[in-house]
């Protein structure tokens, strides 16, 4: 079993595709590349911005990834949600942050303490967007964006971040 990460699919977001560039295509490309890699027995973890407009549609998105379970860390684009509308159209848990072996995934950067190795986080798209929330006068090297525009929309395995396979940005070729 493997935990894989993903962020900000903007789901029937037409302006994300100005804002960053994404493909005409960028909703099959992050279903299809997702398909490739999580398997059934894998836990895929969200760090938020869901889905955009025509809300309703979550639903049939999820249900495309076939893995053990889904997880939503919440995002500044999924706060309207309840956390029983989020489950009834494809999460089986949600939450607002979560630490796993001493790594914080978040949706947005967040302040970190000493006893947290690393915060991977979304939110930012490119490396330039949002440079102006109230976070970036503490970002750190313990912080890691995951864009889905630096993945080339594919999730990352968590052990891949957490063995250095993965850094900012893409995969460690060795």
């Amino acid at each position: 079993m493997n935990y894989w990460l993903t962020t900000d699919t903007h789901f029937n977001h037409e302006n994300i595709k100005v804002y960053e560039g994404r493909p005409d295509n960028f909703e099959e490309l992050i279903i299809r590349h997702h398909q490739e890699v999580v398997q059934p027995e894998d836990t895929l973890i969200h760090l938020g911005d869901t889905i955009f407009s025509n809300k309703n549609q979550l639903k049939d998105y999820l249900s495309q990834i076939n893995c053990r379970s889904k997880v939503l860390v919440r995002g500044n684009h999924d706060e309207h949600f309840t956390d029983t509308w989020l489950i009834n159209n494809g999460f089986n848990f949600v939450c607002d942050s979560l630490i796993i072996n001493w790594v914080l995934l978040s949706h947005a950067p967040m302040k970190i303490t000493e006893d947290i190795r690393l915060n991977i986080h979304g939110h930012m798209h490119s490396r330039v967007h949002r440079q102006d929330d109230i976070w970036y006068p503490y970002y750190s090297d313990r912080h890691l964006l995951l864009g889905l525009e630096n993945t080339n929309y594919y999730p990352v395995k968590l052990s891949d971040v957490i063995n250095g396979k993965y850094v900012d940005g893409g995969y460690i070729r060795r």
